[in-house]
């Protein structure tokens, strides 16, 4: 019975994100789509990280590792092919821009690890612990993803015409 009240909680979670989503989606554009992608991949994390955790009974560190990389994977997917319209799909770009976003995604790996092998010797809940570092990840990862991955050029141009015109 204790489990199927978290699993009630940690599902209400869930759907207040997607709740979230959908408010995002209908405002469209670029920003709402990489915030609607950042959305889904927190789900995903928490889900992989979670389910990997209570049914295989991997550690903390290990069961946070498999949330990361499968999140990583479709937000690098969906933002390339649906937020930024990037169709070029031959293997050695994919994998650049794959490597690319994996190494600049890193850091977020690494404080999200951090926090989660922090406070996993803690008696906080691990579904709590999860959401707290994925938060903080997220928020550094938006910051490298605009600033260095994903940059508009062509908002870059427009400011330059601007100021030249």
């Amino acid at each position: 019975m204790k489990n199927y009240k978290k699993l009630i909680e940690k599902s209400s979670l869930v759907n207040s994100l997607l709740i979230a989503i959908n408010k995002i989606y209908y405002q469209k554009g670029e920003l709402s789509k990489f915030y609607i992608v950042g959305g889904i991949g927190l789900i995903i994390n928490y889900l992989v990280s979670y389910f990997i955790f209570t049914s295989f009974h991997l550690d903390h560190i290990q069961s946070s590792i498999f949330g990361i990389i499968v999140s990583l994977t479709s937000n690098f997917l969906l933002n390339k092919l649906w937020t930024f319209q990037d169709r070029t799909l031959k293997y050695d770009i994919v994998l650049r821009q794959y490597l690319k976003y994996f190494i600049f995604n890193s850091v977020g790996v690494i404080i999200q690890v951090s926090i989660v092998y922090g406070f996993g010797k803690t008696s906080i809940d691990y579904g709590y612990i999860v959401i707290i570092a994925i938060s903080i990840a997220s928020i550094l990862n938006y910051i490298v993803n605009k600033k260095f991955i994903f940059k508009n050029t062509n908002e870059i141009v427009d400011i330059r015409n601007k100021f030249w015109s």
